[in-house]
């Protein structure tokens, strides 16, 4: 059967348009598949360094503080104690302002939460905290919410300084970057047709 029997919208399709139809989908799927988990990755090593970086910081304040009575020879002075563990607290909070979405929070062996930087916060925390102190960043229930966490210990005082995300505005980013890989295959389909 010669090619002159077949209709020239057949051959059209079979010649043309499947295989650039083909050839699209091929790129758009590569293009999807080579971007989308570097960029993950990366997002992903962005917010855990930067929880690392926030508790390192609160603990940082507690061990400047704490250094200051040393020098003073003030640390069993309970009122300057005082003086310093507000500064402190207050110190901490403020770290949040620096990285977005970000918070702080100081919380006691006995999980009361001294200070956060959120508006509405549990008076306490549920997680046991010593599983988790310098353990990295790890994903902790508090509430009814779930969070990525950093944790450090500062024994002078008895403080875990907990950096969090919303598991929410954790992924928000990354929801985000996929759609933006999808959007650039969509594009690169369309140039191909």
């Amino acid at each position: 059967m010669g090619t002159s029997n077949i209709p020239i919208h057949q051959r059209i399709l079979f010649r043309f348009l499947l295989p650039v139809i083909m050839v699209g989908l091929l790129c758009s799927t590569l293009l999807v598949s080579v971007l989308s988990a570097p960029i993950k990755d990366f997002l992903v090593e962005q917010f855990d360094a930067n929880l690392n970086l926030s508790a390192t910081m609160g603990l940082g304040v507690c061990e400047d503080s704490f250094s200051y009575l040393l020098d003073l020879r003030l640390e069993k002075n309970d009122e300057m104690n005082q003086v310093m563990r507000r500064e402190s607290l207050d110190r901490i909070v403020a770290i949040s302002r620096q990285f977005p979405k970000i918070h702080m929070a100081v919380v006691t062996p006995d999980r009361q939460v001294e200070i956060t930087s959120l508006e509405s916060f549990p008076d306490r925390w549920e997680e046991p905290f010593e599983t988790l102190e310098n353990d990295g960043v790890v994903t902790i229930a508090y509430g009814n919410e779930t969070v990525r966490a950093s944790v450090r210990f500062f024994p002078f005082w008895d403080w875990y300084v907990v950096s969090f995300i919303s598991e929410d505005n954790f992924h928000t980013p990354i929801r985000m970057a996929y759609s933006i890989t999808y959007l650039c295959a969509s594009l690169v389909f369309a140039a191909i047709l």
